[in-house]
């Protein structure tokens, strides 16, 4: 059986090589990677916000 395509959009990989596959072997453009970019920049930004919220929790707590 085949695997489904949606669930490669589930890991944030498919969002970092979808759209260098696309311009690269599809010809593909800007208007045809927007989408999959947005999405990227969003999940760095949450990413990113994630992780210093992480390390002042870290940074705060007392040593033991």
């Amino acid at each position: 059986p085949d695997i489904p395509q949606w669930i490669a959009k589930i890991f944030p990989t498919y969002y970092m090589i979808g759209p260098i596959t696309e311009v690269t072997q599809n010809g593909g453009g800007w208007s045809d990677v927007t989408l999959d970019l947005t999405i990227l920049i969003i999940m760095t930004i949450a990413l990113i916000a994630a992780a210093m919220m992480f390390a002042k929790r870290v940074r705060y707590q007392p040593l033991v």
